[in-house]
């Protein structure tokens, strides 16, 4: 499995396209249940636009309202799943409802996830206070990745992750910055922060 985090910025960084390595006529399938309803849309939109020209044959989208054998079926037939932004809480919660967490865990196509899409595809989602939210919480994510990541990573928000680095790993990604994991190693696209054990190091290993 072939996993992509997106720290935030553009929805499919350019530089993405030599790494994620899809076939002519590949499909991607967007999971946007961490988005507002009356943004989804709009995400859509946004992703045809950015793809148009990487090869995909189709761009779809996995609507709450299909049946569990019919969302099933969109997933396993993806070659790419594509996990937008939002409330990373309100994304696992439907997976769970959904019973689909396990249908994630197995799919053997490649995976990205933007922003809160990417804190939710963690074991541990980490959700650092801000505007939206007044305190940080920790709630089990959908167990894909062992680490734990940080979006739209700012310096200001150091003293949190220093806090909650002690017996976890954070990687803190900027916007415009990415991350792929295989299963095995990491790389990294552009300026990555990591926390560990209440350090801060700098991490950029170009693709």
């Amino acid at each position: 499995m072939n996993i992509f985090l997106i720290g935030g910025g553009e929805c499919f960084p350019s530089q993405l396209n030599h790494m994620v390595q899809m076939k002519n006529g590949s499909s991607i399938l967007i999971i946007p249940f961490a988005t507002e309803l009356e943004k989804r849309y709009r995400w859509l939109r946004r992703l045809i636009k950015s793809l148009a020209h990487n090869g995909f044959k189709s761009v779809d989208i996995l609507h709450q309202d299909l049946s569990l054998k019919r969302m099933k079926e969109k997933i396993n037939q993806a070659d790419l799943l594509y996990f937008t932004g939002g409330r990373p809480e309100e994304l696992i919660k439907i997976l769970n409802q959904k019973n689909l967490t396990k249908v994630i865990q197995s799919h053997h196509g490649a995976i990205i996830g933007y922003s809160a899409g990417a804190l939710a595809l963690c074991e541990e989602c980490l959700i650092t206070k801000d505007h939206v939210y007044p305190e940080t919480k920790l709630i089990q994510g959908v167990g894909l990745i062992p680490f734990t990541v940080e979006v739209h990573y700012s310096p200001a928000i150091d003293i949190e992750l220093t806090l909650w680095s002690k017996g976890r790993t954070i990687y803190a990604l900027p916007n415009g910055s990415s991350l792929f994991y295989d299963g095995e190693k990491i790389e990294v696209l552009g300026k990555i922060y990591v926390f560990q054990e209440g350090k801060k190091k700098l991490e950029c290993t170009p693709f």
